[in-house]
């Protein structure tokens, strides 16, 4: 992955640690689930094999149309592809994405506390 990746996992496993459930992932086993972690391997196996164009689109279509735990994973995929090509629209998407991670943490954190 890119050079946030130890960053984002580290930040979800401090949430996780602190009780709080920010990505839905589907239950180990299921359907849904066996099928998202099927198509993401295959976008990963395209990458890993320099298919940078048909790796973008099988993870932009995952992002759109996956389970909710592998859609946040595809969008960060899909920034990782496009820095092969344009770092700018690269450095863009993952700022997107931090922002739509910190609008929901501010959701989740009202949800829990609407005294505060």
């Amino acid at each position: 992955m890119g050079p946030y990746s130890i960053y984002i996992i580290a930040g979800a496993f401090s949430d996780h640690r602190r009780g709080r459930r920010l990505a839905r992932l589907p239950v180990p086993g299921s359907q849904e689930g066996s099928r998202g972690g099927h198509r993401f391997d295959k976008a990963v196996e395209l990458s890993e094999q320099n298919k940078h164009a048909e790796a973008e689109a099988a993870f932009a279509e995952l992002a759109k149309n996956g389970p909710s735990g592998y859609r946040a994973l595809a969008r960060l995929r899909v920034a990782g592809q496009a820095a092969n090509r344009d770092t700018q629209e690269a450095a863009k998407m993952f700022d997107d994405h931090r922002r739509r991670w910190q609008r929901r943490r501010q959701a989740a954190g009202a949800r829990q506390n609407p005294g505060l």
